[in-house]
């Protein structure tokens, strides 16, 4: 995962790694990627917090409007950021961008693929359906995600779908028609 992003054909960002307090070896291997690359940031949680409290943790460090989220089991296609940068950036009043995703199993094989509309009004009509972003394939602007009130923990696993909900009912929404994560699913994923 790491290295999928440091990897990426848009150059210019921070990476902010949230540690939620794993047990196994991934904070010696995000130490080793720091020091390799000025560009990744660390941000150690001593207890465990949920996803959505971790993720507002990170997002409040970051220095960029613009937010890409992504898991650490997951692999971003090398274009993904200048992608969806380039789209985001076409509109002020677009707040969150997605992107189609290969869903792969704990082997790295491809088990399914997951398409997204392509329009602002396509993904709204799918609010009411199911999730119109796979939330590690999500791309936004901070100062808006700030506005309509981060996400929030009393909601998870489904924080995203909240925070599409309430971004949505101001703002407009995009997706880039192309796959570009490979998005990790395993038996116990909280998905």
């Amino acid at each position: 995962a790491v290295a999928s992003v440091l990897n990426q054909t848009f150059k210019k960002f921070e990476l902010i790694i949230v540690n939620d307090a794993s047990t196994d070896k991934t904070l010696d291997i995000i130490k080793f990627f720091s020091k390799k690359d000025s560009r990744v940031k660390i941000v150690n949680n001593d207890t465990r917090l949920d996803i959505a409290s971790s993720l507002n943790k990170g997002i409040n460090l970051a220095q960029s409007n613009i937010i890409a989220r992504m898991d650490a089991d997951d692999i971003a296609f090398s274009n993904r950021l200048e992608l969806q940068y380039k789209l985001i950036s076409s509109s002020n009043n677009i707040s969150v961008v997605g992107a189609n995703v290969v869903i792969i199993d704990t082997s790295g094989n491809q088990t399914a693929t997951r398409r997204y509309p392509d329009t602002s009004r396509e993904l709204k009509k799918c609010l009411f359906r199911y999730s119109p972003f796979a939330h590690p394939v999500v791309m936004f602007r901070k100062s808006m995600f700030e506005e309509i009130g981060r996400y929030n923990p009393k909601y998870s696993p489904t924080e995203d779908l909240d925070l599409w909900f309430r971004l949505g009912s101001k703002y407009e929404f995009g997706s880039i028609p192309e796959t570009l994560l490979k998005y990790r699913v395993y038996e116990k994923s909280s998905s």
